[in-house]
C-alpha cells in the first residue's frame, strides 16, 4: 500500500469552499451581493459609477479600427509601455 499526502489540506478546502460560497451568493450581472440587489427595499437606492479603464478605452478604439477595416479573427490584448 502506497501511503501519499494529499493535495489539499483541510485549509485549502476551506479556502475553496469559501469562495464557492460567494461566487453562488453574488450577482452575475452587478457583482453585488444577491441577497442585496434582488431585494427589493434596495430598489431605487442605487447609482451608476463610471470610470474609465484605459487600457480598454484604446483596445475599443482599436477595435472599432479593425471593424472598418473588415478584417476579421483579430484578437486583441493589451500592455504598458515602459
Amino acid at each position: 500500500m502506497t501511503v501519499a499526502e494529499p493535495d489539499w489540506s483541510e485549509l485549502d478546502r476551506g479556502y475553496v469552499l469559501a469562495l464557492l460560497a460567494e461566487r453562488a451568493e453574488t450577482c452575475q450581472q452587478c457583482g453585488h451581493p444577491v441577497s442585496e440587489c434582488r431585494d427589493k427595499k434596495t430598489a431605487g437606492s442605487w447609482a451608476v459609477v463610471r470610470s474609465t479603464c484605459y487600457p480598454s478605452q484604446v483596445a475599443q478604439a482599436e477595435m472599432e479600427n479593425v471593424r472598418k477595416e473588415g478584417r476579421r479573427g483579430v484578437v486583441f490584448a493589451t500592455r504598458r509601455n515602459n
